[in-house]
């Protein structure tokens, strides 16, 4: 069984542009999203009005931590149960570096798929930029967010003595760690290509 030459030239394509993609995003993925944070900030006080969060980039032992600091604007109660006071601060962080994931597999598929001509190559790249800021949206708040959310429900389970529904956000949560911060981005580079080949057939 011989490996087609073009399947083997396109794995290695990938395999270089990932690597090269993982280097420069370690080296300037911090001011990437320290550019970010205000765009994580304001829409994590648009969706969720029970509280008003500062987002920073904090260093935990070896680890780089997006950190959110929020204050409650009022009172919370899950699923009828008080949860926390108005007022009373709280601090939650997710990794840095699973913020670069979804940017170097984006740009993995982008460089790595083929076109027509250098055109669309920077068609997609530029097409790219607004995606990326969308799944960056869709992941970030929602894991800092998350992480408030399960410190609500340990806090209600216990004023209840029982078990209570796991709220949407954490759900979410679940679902972009065990595999949509992988599906966003790919699904984001296939519209890319849609989009790029309409706007050059047209």
């Amino acid at each position: 069984m011989t490996i087609d030459s073009s399947v083997l030239k396109l794995s290695l394509r990938v395999v270089i542009i990932w690597i090269v993609l993982s280097i420069l995003v370690l080296l300037a993925g911090e001011m990437i999203v320290s550019i970010l944070l205000p765009y994580f900030q304001a829409l994590m006080n648009a969706f969720i009005g029970s509280y008003t969060s500062v987002l920073n980039i904090i260093d935990e032992g070896n680890s780089k931590m997006i950190q959110t600091t929020s204050t409650l604007t009022q009172a919370v109660y899950l699923q009828g149960y008080p949860v926390a006071p108005e007022g009373m601060e709280l601090k939650a962080s997710t990794s840095l570096a699973h913020s670069y994931v979804p940017i170097v597999i984006l740009y993995t598929a982008l460089l790595a798929m083929p076109v027509k001509n250098s055109r669309e190559r920077v068609l997609l790249v530029l097409l790219g930029v607004p995606f990326m800021l969308i799944i960056l949206g869709l992941i970030v708040p929602p894991l800092l967010a998350g992480h408030m959310a399960s410190a609500f429900l340990q806090a209600a389970e216990s004023n209840a003595g029982h078990m209570l529904d796991v709220p949407f956000v954490m759900q979410w949560v679940l679902f972009a760690e065990t595999g949509g911060r992988w599906l966003f981005p790919v699904v984001a580079a296939f519209l890319c290509k849609l989009i790029s080949a309409r706007m050059i057939a047209g």
